[in-house]
């Protein structure tokens, strides 16, 4: 039975007394629960589902520890704005719509692309949509995503070579 957390952002109140009495609100909008098994998790999510369909605001965000998922974390949501979990070699990247974005932030990537990575770089390898922002095509990932993989892998290298 693996910890449950449950993040909500601008929905009615019902949603509020209903997590809290099934799991502690560890802040407004944010509760756990320390061993919470799958038939809850559903039936709470099912409860979820049902009141977002009929109301239609805000956004719902589950995830729990799961084995068998990518990245070892099972991840379920609801709501705006809407995100698209994608897997890269066990490590799940969150990807954006372009229109999701700031006017500023979308300048900067129009005119500041990311160079192709270079070999021994430790972004060599990665797949070139996340790397190439610049592109439409490719323009749902963040700079951050990529900066992180080159910080994890730059630190696989290190603990490697000792």
């Amino acid at each position: 039975m693996p910890m449950c957390v449950v993040i909500t952002r601008d929905v009615e109140e019902r949603y509020r007394g209903f997590l809290g009495s099934a799991m502690l609100e560890l802040s407004p909008g944010v509760y756990a629960h320390p061993r919470m098994n799958a038939g809850v998790r559903d039936r709470i999510w099912t409860v979820l589902e049902d009141w977002y369909a009929a109301l239609a605001r805000g956004s719902i965000v589950m995830t729990w520890s799961d084995t068998a998922a990518d990245g070892a974390l099972g991840l379920r949501s609801l709501g705006t704005p809407a995100r698209e979990v994608a897997s890269h070699e066990g490590l799940l990247l969150v990807r954006r719509p372009r229109g999701d974005r700031p006017d500023w932030i979308m300048g900067v990537l129009e005119h500041s692309p990311v160079p192709p990575p270079t070999r021994g770089s430790p972004l060599a390898g990665l797949p070139t949509w996340i790397v190439s922002n610049g592109s439409p095509a490719h323009a749902g990932i963040d700079l951050q995503c990529a900066a992180i993989i080159a910080i994890t892998n730059a630190c696989a290298a290190l603990l490697n070579s000792k």
